[in-house]
């Protein structure tokens, strides 16, 4: 790992690996611009971009930390748009089962790699030919960015892939506790969230004050933003935020999600 030791990067592949997680979603995963291009791409890295691996990508930082505790993890990454006028921002996958197939989809009506309006997301399909997706939608409304038009994308997106298990795992950018906006439009889709199958579960919160993003929607108040869904009831034993403060230290301003199924 050497200079590009990451803190929170060391934490979470901590984490990951006392507990032996099956699949981590990542969200505004980052590199710099300006940093080093990897020579040697990992062997279970599988590519689905232009934009080369830099050497302080946080999801190699990860999957660097995870070796170290003899942790192998298949992983992907996905830049959708400069963030801070300096990184590449992205989503990424990690899985310990293998993948067999991914899929990139744009669902933002804007595709400027320099706008951060510019969405899309990444799947993965593993050996047991489950989808899982890792996704960063916009907000309900704004200006360039509206979500009604990203899920219309991405469910066109998904319709062929749903006589099969598929999970969609991140950052949603709509409050659970809203009516009528965008959670509501993925219930009704016909959705499960998982957090409410759970047989035992926490507040849920995955977002406290305000945070970037926010700061203009009057929101002081806890929020649950950040979801696991699923287009098929399962068992779930357990749904659990992480990395709040209370269960693991605070690594991000959007908190984890973590469940455990029966």
């Amino acid at each position: 790992m050497g200079d590009y030791d990451c803190p929170q990067a060391v934490t979470l592949a901590n984490f990951i690996s006392h507990n032996d997680v099956d699949v981590i979603a990542l969200q505004e995963v980052n590199q710099s611009i300006a940093a080093d291009t990897v020579t040697t791409l990992p062997s279970r890295y599988y590519n689905c971009s232009t934009i080369p691996l830099k050497n302080d990508n946080f999801a190699l930082e990860v999957i660097n930390h995870l070796a170290t505790l003899a942790c192998d993890y298949y992983f992907t990454w996905l830049p959708s748009h400069i963030g801070y006028d300096r990184y590449d921002e992205g989503l990424a996958l990690l899985s310990k089962k293998p993948i067999i197939a991914i899929a990139t989809q744009l669902i933002s009506a804007t595709e400027a790699y320099d706008d951060y309006h510019t969405r899309q997301v990444v799947g993965v399909q593993l050996d047991n030919n489950d989808w899982i997706y890792s996704i960063h939608t916009g907000w309900w409304r704004s200006d360039g960015s509206e979500f009604a038009a990203q899920w219309a994308k991405l469910s066109e997106h998904l319709a062929p892939k749903k006589q099969g298990r598929l999970y969609l795992m991140g950052d949603f950018n709509n409050p659970a506790h809203v009516p009528g906006q965008g959670y509501d439009t993925i219930l009704a889709a016909g959705w499960y969230d998982t957090y409410t199958l759970a047989i035992k579960r926490d507040a849920g919160f995955t977002v406290s004050g305000a945070i970037d993003g926010w700061r203009e929607k009057a929101s002081d108040d806890n929020k649950r933003l950040d979801f696991i869904f699923c287009n098929q009831p399962l068992g779930v034993e357990k749904s659990e935020v992480v990395f709040n403060g209370i269960n693991q230290p605070i690594i991000s301003d959007h908190y984890g999600v973590l469940i455990t199924t029966v």
